[in-house]
């Protein structure tokens, strides 16, 4: 586990698609901002901040629909612009294709910090009416008359499909990959894809990785050990065993190390077969 850990340093981040790879000799668009409401909730709240946009008319034609790209949990990279079954569909209808950043994440910033009280802002809702007033914003700057279709996966799938339903009068359609519809608490199925999808790897991989797991968790309950395990992984900040939400954090981090291998296995180096192999090598 603790190999794994070092030589991935995913730290928990690959919850969203991770970027495109650059396309040869093809520039990415320019970053542009678009004035948005803070508060869409609150009538007498009228602070705006900027949120970060990129558009591509390469491929629009005159009465084309308007294709956008639903920013996540994480930076917006312009590089899908250019990239994926999207660019091809764009291709096909003539579409123009918009990227709007989420609120909070990238340079989209709505607040001077990260406030417990600015987080107040923070929400799917009001994602939601982001996307909605920069579309109708974008109808009126360009003339587009033709219906909208929304793209995303994962937390942007759930985005896409909700934009269907809370905005029927602009999107015609929307497409979302993964897109976990339905809130719940305690998410268990996540993991559970996560421990069959290593299962298909051979006998062995779950097991060692569960008394690995195991290990750390003992570990963790011995003060003495808490040391050894913040050097042995790195950790930025000493750990602190009797804080129950530095505990959660620790073991969140080593688990999402093994799901983001799941979740976009084939995409980096190291795959589900590899990191078995390593779980299950005695001799490390």
């Amino acid at each position: 586990l603790l190999a794994f850990s070092q030589a991935q340093a995913f730290r928990g981040h690959l919850r969203h698609l991770p970027p495109p790879p650059a396309e040869k000799n093809v520039l990415a668009p320019e970053e542009q901002y678009y004035e948005q409401v803070l508060d869409h909730f609150t009538a007498t709240d009228g602070r705006v901040w900027s949120q970060r946009f990129w558009e591509n008319w390469d491929n629009y034609v005159e009465g084309g629909p308007a294709f956008i790209m639903i920013g996540g949990e994480g930076e917006a990279s312009p590089g899908w612009l250019n990239y994926g079954a999207w660019s091809t569909w764009a291709k096909e209808n003539g579409a123009a294709m918009f990227l709007l950043e989420h609120r909070y994440y990238g340079q989209s910033k709505p607040t001077e910090d990260m406030s417990t009280d600015n987080m107040r802002y923070l929400s799917s809702r009001q994602g939601l009416e982001d996307l909605g007033h920069f579309m109708t914003a974008m109808n009126n700057k360009y003339n587009l008359t033709a219906p909208w279709i929304t793209f995303g996966g994962s937390y942007p799938g759930s985005l896409s499909a909700w934009m269907r339903l809370r905005f029927p009068h602009l999107v015609a359609g929307s497409v979302s990959s993964s897109g976990p519809l339905f809130a719940k608490l305690d998410f268990l199925e996540y993991l559970q894809v996560v421990s069959d999808a290593l299962d298909t790897t051979g006998p062995g991989c779950n097991l060692a990785l569960t008394e690995a797991l195991t290990t750390v968790e003992v570990l963790v309950g011995q003060e003495d050990s808490w040391g050894e395990l913040s050097t042995l992984f790195k950790l930025c900040e000493p750990l602190d065993g009797s804080n129950s939400n530095d505990v959660k954090s620790f073991m969140e981090l080593l688990i999402d190390n093994l799901a983001g291998i799941v979740q976009y296995n084939g995409r980096f180096e190291e795959d589900i077969f590899s990191i078995c192999a390593l779980m299950t090598d005695e001799s490390l």
